[in-house]
């Protein structure tokens, strides 16, 4: 009760020793609210902070010093989903076939229709450049007799 009352959410009853009363909700969140608010604000003006430090220290290197390289198929796609969730305008990609993911399984075109469909509600533009034996590749595996084989029924 002494949490809730420091939130302003709660106060002693003045004529019941022991007792509390609710606050009206539309002051105590307000303040709830508010401070959270503030929180984020600092937040944001400590990300812009850092982010230009970033690449202040990053100006008048080497472009391929720039790039960040990311092997393993775990952390490509932690990484590929951390750019989805994260973009807010434009995502580019470009795929090469020693880059491809695995073959597709009917549970990971669900999950790509899925963030296709949350980029899209956002209003994210997603653009991909894809090499033509990548396409040929990926294009083999949106078949209808691909995904229904036997070999994809299991994997899933």
């Amino acid at each position: 009760m002494a949490s809730l009352e420091s939130r302003g959410l709660v106060r002693r009853a003045p004529r019941r020793p022991g007792h509390y009363a609710a606050a009206d909700p539309e002051i105590g969140l307000e303040l709830l609210l508010l401070q959270r608010e503030e929180g984020l604000k600092k937040a944001r003006l400590a990300t812009s902070h850092l982010t230009e430090r970033f690449h202040q220290a990053r100006a008048g290197r080497d472009p391929t010093e720039l790039i960040e390289v990311i092997t393993g198929a775990r952390l490509v796609s932690q990484r590929l989903n951390q750019l989805e969730r994260g973009a807010r305008e434009q995502m580019r990609m470009m795929a090469r076939p020693a880059h491809t993911p695995q073959r597709p399984t009917a549970q990971s075109n669900e999950d790509n229709r899925a963030i296709t469909a949350e980029l899209h509600a956002r209003r994210v533009h997603v653009r991909n450049l894809i090499d033509r034996q990548a396409f040929d590749y990926l294009q083999w595996f949106s078949t209808p007799e691909t995904m229904s084989s036997p070999a994809n029924r299991s994997a899933s």
